[in-house]
């Protein structure tokens, strides 16, 4: 199986989790004028991820999406790393240096995934393309980067050498052949501004499925939570089977896992897992036995970003940031099956697979 097939089986998995609990609970509950919800769903695919988004008892749902559609479009033409002339692109074409003037969007995703870049110590890093296009996880290599080219490569990895100017919103990279990605951190913005139009526009149910960020509206039209699958990481069904649930009401679930994007063909051949999560420190997959993360909160964004620096350190180092952070809470499943959860997610978690442990407000 090629790791795109795999990566849309994954998504489609993910978002029959997510539907099956719109649909879920409806023998259960009545609404609260005693009628059927009135559901209104889409899928598409944009910014790598098939999106889904479900809007209840709404007379403008169909008109909403097709605008949330133009919206996702627009912002892909900002932040991608390939379309030519989009923020990004341009930044990543200039010699060291010069100062590349972008969009407010693009300049806030990018200060703040600085922000946080210090904050987890380099553990998130926008500037780890040059490794991202070294590994190409999506060509199904079947031979592994050198450690000397690793470590050439890794050389230009440094969240630190980004300058920016914020009289002129604009940005720099101070080595040559630096590069930047905001893959990690722009489908979660793109998620906030998405769920930020719903609710001016007066929705108050609904589900914004981007792959691993789903932002939940509200609540059920039932008065209950929504309730979003975690899918199982060691369980090869294309995402069918949970590992657990997580209750939310107007908040965003972040998952990462390393079940989601790696290359089969290595992996069948050496039994190691090469996945989309590089971490900066080595320039390798990240390998610290962590198997998902889960990002309980807000933003989306901020979500994305620590989702993917806890795959990047240890877990006592991850429960301290998640513990750190007000108004998030979150998770860290590790291989030898314990999940790691901060004290909030007592209320919020349901374990299907009662093989693991789960272990509340420590990471030690």
């Amino acid at each position: 199986m090629t790791t795109v097939n795999k990566m849309t089986k994954i998504y489609l998995g993910f978002i029959m989790v997510v539907s099956l609990f719109l649909v879920a609970c409806n023998n259960d509950h009545n609404t609260s004028v005693n009628q059927d919800p009135i559901r209104v769903q889409e899928q598409f695919f944009a910014i790598d991820t098939l999106i889904t988004i479900t809007i209840v008892n709404h007379p403008e749902a169909t008109t909403l999406i097709k605008n949330l559609r133009t919206m996702v479009n627009d912002y892909e033409k900002m932040m991608s790393i390939s379309i030519e002339g989009s923020d990004v692109y341009r930044i990543n074409q200039k010699h060291s240096g010069e100062f590349v003037v972008i969009s407010p969007e693009t300049f806030h995703v990018i200060e703040t995934s600085l922000k946080f870049g210090e904050k987890t110590q380099g553990a998130f890093d926008i500037t780890i393309y040059p490794l991202i296009r070294l590994w190409d996880l999506k060509a199904e290599k079947t031979v592994l980067p050198t450690d000397e080219e690793i470590g050439v490569t890794k050389s230009l990895v440094n969240y630190q050498k980004v300058l920016l100017d914020r009289d002129r919103v604009a940005i720099s990279l101070q080595n040559e052949n630096m590069a930047i990605d905001l893959g990690g951190v722009a489908k979660g913005f793109i998620g906030d501004q998405m769920a930020r139009y719903l609710r001016e526009q007066g929705v108050e149910h609904g589900i914004i499925n981007l792959g691993g960020d789903v932002l939940v509206i509200g609540e059920r039209w039932d008065n209950t939570p929504w309730t979003v699958g975690v899918a199982h990481p060691r369980r090869e069904d294309s995402g069918k089977s949970l590992l657990a649930r997580i209750k939310a009401r107007d908040e965003v679930v972040i998952t990462s896992g390393d079940y989601e994007r790696f290359n089969q063909a290595l992996f069948e051949e050496k039994g190691m897992r090469y996945h989309h999560i590089i971490d900066p420190s080595t320039g390798y997959p990240s390998q610290r036995g962590i198997m998902t993360t889960a990002v309980i909160g807000q933003e989306a964004m901020i979500g994305d970003i620590i989702a993917t620096a806890l795959f990047n350190m240890t877990v006592e180092a991850g429960m301290e940031l998640l513990n750190s952070l007000e108004g998030y809470e979150g998770m860290i499943v590790t291989e030898d099956k314990q999940i790691y959860a901060t004290k909030g997610m007592q209320d919020k978690l349901e374990l299907e697979d009662m093989s693991y442990e789960l272990i509340l407000g420590k990471g030690d």
